[in-house]
Order: C-alpha cells, then structure tokens, then sequence
C-alpha cells in the first residue's frame, strides 16, 4: 500500500471500515503533514479568501487575493493568511487579535507576489478537485506542487505556527465499527513468537459503544 496513491474514495472507503490501515498508510507515505483544502471561490460571502488550506486536522491557512467586503481591514482577517501584495512579498506580519472575552491569540499574515499567488491559487484548486472532502491528503501525493514547498519550508516554520502545531490532530477521525487487531510488535529482547500486541506509536484507538476512534500523538 506505501507505494500507491490511493484516490479519495480509497481513503474514505479505509477510514469508514479499516482506518487502522488508513492511518498505518497515512504515516508511511506522509513527509511533513497531511492536509486538505476546500475552494470558496463561488461563495457570494467569502470571509477569508479563496481557499483554506487545513493541516494535520488542527491548522487553517487561508490564502485570498486581498481584502474584500467581508474582510475588509486586517483586524478582520483569520489567524493565519497568506495574502497578494507585490510591496510585501516575502515578508510576514504577526498579529494579534482580542475576543469579546478578553482573550487574545496570536496569528500571522503572509505576503506573497500576485503572481505566485496565482500559481498555488491553481495547484490548490486541482488538490481541491482531487481530493474534495477530505483533510487527511499526505503531503508526498503533491510533492511536485510548488504551494506544499511553500507551506513546508514557510508557513509552517513560523514560531507562532510551530507553538499552535502543538495541539496537531487534536480533532480525533471516527472510523467504522469494525477494525483489523492491533498488530504484534517484538521485544527486542525476545524471541518468543506469543508477544502481547502494542498500540502502534503513531495514535491511540479509544472504543466507544458503537464507534472505534483514533487519534495521533503528538511529538
């Protein structure tokens, strides 16, 4: 399974009847994360731009062309966007944003030349076309998109991104009722063939009355 690119009907028929070996595949074939995109281009109000971009089920990256009227100042704007603007490519702007409550959270703005924009625009909108529907895409499916490199070796480098990572796949994937056995892993120390299994490394499965979930470990 490590070797295939698995279609989205695929990954949706392991996550309902076998998301072991869903997540098994996810954490052999992934590099850096997993993620999904969905379009709001034809949205008539597109708080938040064009795309949004979720990674490892905890962070959304919004990238929009610019503000518009439903987002029309930077105090405005979601946590972390990745905006057009030829004067300030390349360059990043922290904020920070206050809640009716008092409480504040830290984000990020993220410049970018139109024209690039334009060009992750496309490679999103054919991830989106894809893959619709589904937030658990490995990273290695579109090595070969300019905008995952972006992600990689940008967004995700921030030190306000790199604090919210923390709580990655803190939204735990519900699975089918019916699950393989966890599998055996061998003591190093022994060479009995009776070794008790072991929760894989990766995630934790938690049974509920009618439902098996799993959810990743964090680092």
């Amino acid at each position: 399974m490590s070797d295939a690119r698995l279609t989205v009907e695929e990954l949706k028929n392991l996550r309902r009847e076998s998301p072991e070996r869903l997540f098994g595949h996810l954490m052999e074939v992934r590099q850096a994360f997993l993620f999904g995109v969905e379009d709001h281009r034809e949205e008539p109000e597109r708080w938040g731009g064009e795309f949004r971009v979720s990674v490892n089920r905890n962070l959304n990256v919004h990238f929009a062309r610019g503000f518009t009227a439903d987002m029309p100042d930077h105090d405005s704007l979601p946590q972390f966007v990745v905006m057009a603007d030829e004067e300030r490519a390349g360059t990043s702007q922290d904020t920070s944003t206050t809640l009716d409550d008092g409480d504040s959270f830290a984000g990020v703005i993220y410049y970018l030349d139109p024209d690039d924009f334009e060009i992750y625009a496309e490679e999103l909108s054919e991830v989106c076309a894809e893959y619709p529907d589904f937030d658990l895409v490995p990273d290695t499916y579109f090595l070969d998109r300019e905008v995952l490199g972006y992600l990689r070796d940008v967004v995700l480098k921030h030190a306000t991104v790199v604090a919210e990572r923390e709580y990655d796949f803190r939204q735990g994937v519900v699975g089918g009722r019916e699950a393989p056995p966890l599998p055996v892993v061998a003591r190093e120390d022994s060479d009995d063939d009776d070794d008790e299994p072991v929760s894989n490394p990766d995630f934790d499965v938690i049974d509920g009355e009618h439902l098996r979930t799993l959810r990743f470990r964090v680092d």
